[in-house]
């Protein structure tokens, strides 16, 4: 063997060996920034924690939330109750029990409110049906009200308030042809008797009681 060779791998065999770092079971350690402690460097707690809120604050607030949130639902149920209760029916005071009966309850609120809509609806009918029909009656009647007033034997005559002639049957008419106080013998019409007054037919001494 040469000698330059074994003088080499002599000289290779005192250099210190360059030995890679062995891996443990405990990760490196890295150092806490919210604090003095150290940490492990892939610990999954190794995140800054919300400012003001301490380790186990999140969940004390959780179960907090969820306790209120129990509560309100408890209320609510136990007015369920009373409502159901107020109308006479007895049920096991179980949620799901009363929850049911809710249900029940305002299906047949539905009901009867779906009923009184085509109760109102058919009476709402009825009274326009009816309301037409008077009013026809009513105008049949002016109409042979009228009808009597101009057909009747006695003479008869409609004044305003101030005494003028509105309307007269014929019989009123030929009753004030004969009347000496028009100077005339001659028929006096309806259009005649609406330029007149009843105070021109009144004697002087009757006027106080045509006043009143």
């Amino acid at each position: 063997m040469p000698v330059e060779s074994s003088v080499d791998y002599a000289q290779l065999q005192s250099k210190p060996s360059l030995s890679l770092p062995i891996s443990t079971q405990f990760p490196p350690l890295v150092q806490n920034p919210n604090n003095s402690s150290f940490i492990a460097a892939n610990s999954p707690n190794n995140y800054p924690l919300e400012s003001g809120v301490k380790p186990g604050s999140r969940k004390k607030l959780h179960n907090t939330s969820e306790k209120r949130r129990v509560e309100r639902l408890n209320a609510k149920i136990e007015e369920l109750y009373s409502i159901i209760s107020s109308t006479g029916s007895v049920i096991n005071k179980s949620k799901i029990n009363i929850l049911m009966e809710s249900i029940k309850f305002l299906r047949h609120l539905q009901h009867q409110i779906s009923t009184l809509r085509e109760q109102v609806q058919t009476a709402e009918a009825k009274a326009n049906k009816r309301l037409g029909q008077v009013k026809e009656i009513v105008a049949q009647q002016k109409i042979n009200y009228h009808v009597l007033f101009l057909q009747s034997p006695v003479p008869m005559a409609i004044l305003s308030t101030d005494g003028q002639f509105i309307d007269a049957n014929s019989q009123f008419c030929t009753s004030v042809s004969t009347f000496p106080l028009l100077g005339r013998l001659t028929r006096c019409t309806l259009d005649d008797l609406k330029t007149m007054t009843l105070f021109r037919f009144t004697h002087p001494e009757d006027l106080p009681c045509a006043f009143g």
